[in-house]
């Protein structure tokens, strides 16, 4: 097997006949003692042995990478979306992102820590709250900044983007409650992280001011309402709650692909939404509007949570001061025609 030899600035040089701090100056662009003949040589040369500097090494010499971590539990649309706004704005700014995906796995995350901390990363953005503590910290002990996507660390020095998963849960159960739903269960992943720890205190909380009863048995929290890779085991679990004798007539769910699968499943059991069962989902992706029927359910600016991130850590990255640490984005409740017992199919609206 033929080892294909990797081209250096020393090749550049000898190609070029410059010398390999003339070289160095031109592909860092620093201390522009050069002309511009010079500047095209060296650039045709790097074109024609295909070179690629060495990113680490030239970060450690600046004490810079223009990489930044970015980690998520799981790759689904929504943390894809979170994503993409933050990749824009990487761009922009001429970064680019490390993306770690931990799928909820403490062997992975560990490794990803290490790698960023090996590269040497500029800054990490974290969207989970799953992770170990100690292991974010580490970024902090070793001068790396870090944003996260929702607070999960009670820490005043952090910047957080925050949402008030309290406040729209209970709206959305209000909403249920004011269409004529009586029994609404609740359906969740496990309460790990924070932002699920407010949406279901905003969900007790909203029967408790609205004087319904909390019944312990229409509440479910489980693992299989993570992610949508396969609906399979969450279709069944929905089964499951829909075929008790006393079942809800109503399901706040906190996952949209979940009340997407719960749609069908409940039509097939031969009632109807929104006249028999109302649904409301979580995070309001973009196909619930063109579901059958469309889906109401709790919007979060997924998009504008990672851009806002990027913008903030990038600042931080570049020495600008950050006075407010707790950065506050808005979400809303879609409703549409899925929990809308009362006045069936109205027009698309938003509180």
């Amino acid at each position: 097997m033929i080892e294909r030899k990797k081209n250096t600035i020393k090749d550049i040089s000898k190609h070029t006949g410059l010398s390999i701090a003339t070289v160095s100056r031109v592909i860092n662009k620093t201390e522009k003692h050069y002309s511009k003949k010079t500047e095209e040589l060296v650039q045709d040369v790097i074109k024609k042995l295909n070179y690629t500097p060495n990113i680490i090494a030239r970060g450690l010499k600046k004490q810079k990478t223009n990489t930044i971590g970015f980690i998520v539990p799981e790759l689904d649309s929504f943390y894809t979306e979170i994503f993409l706004g933050a990749q824009d704005i990487a761009l922009k700014h001429k970064y680019s992102n490390f993306l770690c995906n931990t799928n909820y796995n403490l062997e992975m995350e560990k490794i990803y820590i290490e790698n960023l901390l090996t590269r040497q990363v500029d800054g990490v953005i974290f969207t989970t709250g799953l992770l170990d503590n100690n292991l974010v910290y580490r970024f902090l002990k070793s001068g790396i900044p870090i944003v996260l996507i929702e607070s999960f660390l009670d820490n005043p020095d952090i910047i957080k983007i925050v949402l008030d998963n309290y406040k729209y849960s209970k709206i959305a159960v209000k909403h249920l409650l004011d269409n004529g739903y009586k029994k609404i269960g609740y359906v969740s992943a496990p309460m790990e992280m924070q932002s699920i720890k407010d949406r279901y205190r905003g969900y007790v909380d909203a029967l408790k001011e609205s004087n319904v009863p909390f019944d312990e048995s229409i509440v479910y929290f489980s693992n299989l309402i993570r992610g949508e890779w396969d609906l399979t085991e969450s279709g069944k679990l929905i089964e499951k709650i829909m075929s008790r004798p006393n079942h809800p007539d109503a399901l706040f769910i906190i996952s949209d692909t979940v009340s997407m699968a719960a749609i069908q499943i409940i039509k097939k059991m031969g009632l109807k939404i929104p006249e028999d069962v109302g649904i409301v989902g979580f995070d309001d992706r973009r196909i619930c509007r063109y579901l059958d029927p469309p889906l109401t359910s709790v919007f979060q600016p997924k998009y504008e949570m990672g851009a806002r991130g990027m913008d903030l850590l990038i600042k931080i990255i570049e020495g600008q001061e950050i006075k407010e640490r707790n950065i506050y984005l808005d979400m809303r409740l879609s409703i549409r025609q899925s929990s809308n017992k009362k006045f069936h199919s109205p027009p698309e609206t938003k509180i």
